[in-house]
């Protein structure tokens, strides 16, 4: 193993109150009203795209952008207070890049926001590069993006393993030929994680170093 590709959001950062915060802005600018209480945990990983569609039960494609613009310009402003690393993950990090691994975050998170949230947590000295979605639309997919890290890298696909909380993770890690580790302790559910078919489940962070060793 020379390089591991993370997710960010559930993998790396545990954002769900920024998330959260920025959906029900969007639902309270568009008018919808009695989802204070609502779980909005699906939301968390997929593309804003396929998020707002559902969020709205919309298929609109003004409508869906306009949410998208009002989703970013809000969560821009709380990706940061309303998130915190998860306990240990600099340790990993740490001890992946003094094993010699190149490390890089491929996420579906905006790629500018992404550098945000990592620089101010202090993991961006870690990182080899961070890939995300962009603002002209390039890169909408998971899979899209850990393509485009495997590629501008020219990353060997034996030696690389994808880390995430989500099946689109895995899958995505697939569609190239890398194996993956699911981490349980993101915002993917147990069942969801076990149907991807991932190489390796993890329970938590402090257990990452091990999975990884085993895989």
């Amino acid at each position: 193993m020379t390089a591991v590709i993370f997710d960010l959001d559930g993998t790396l950062v545990d954002s769900q109150r920024a998330i959260a915060a920025s959906l029900r802005h969007v639902l309270h600018e568009c008018g919808r009203r009695g989802a204070d209480n609502e779980d909005l945990r699906w939301a968390f990983g997929p593309p804003l795209p396929d998020v707002m569609r559902r969020l709205l039960n919309s298929s609109n494609p003004a409508e869906i952008t306009r949410a998208i613009g009002i989703y970013r310009a809000h969560h821009r402003s709380v990706c940061v207070t309303h998130a915190t690393v998860y306990p240990g993950i600099p340790d990993v990090l740490g001890g992946l890049a003094a094993s010699g691994c190149r490390l890089f975050v491929a996420t579906s998170k905006l790629r500018t926001v992404a550098e945000k949230v990592l620089g101010h947590f202090d993991l961006s000295p870690y990182l080899a590069s961070v890939s995300g979605s962009e603002l002209d639309g390039r890169l909408g997919t998971k899979t899209e993006v850990i393509g485009h890290v495997v590629r501008m890298h020219r990353l060997d696909a034996r030696d690389t393993v994808m880390v995430g909380d989500r099946a689109d993770d895995i899958l995505g890690a697939r569609a190239h030929d890398i194996r993956s580790v699911a981490v349980a302790y993101g915002y993917g559910d147990r069942g969801e994680l076990e149907a991807a078919r991932p190489n390796m489940i993890c329970n938590r962070p402090d257990q990452l170093l091990d999975a990884l060793a085993g895989l």
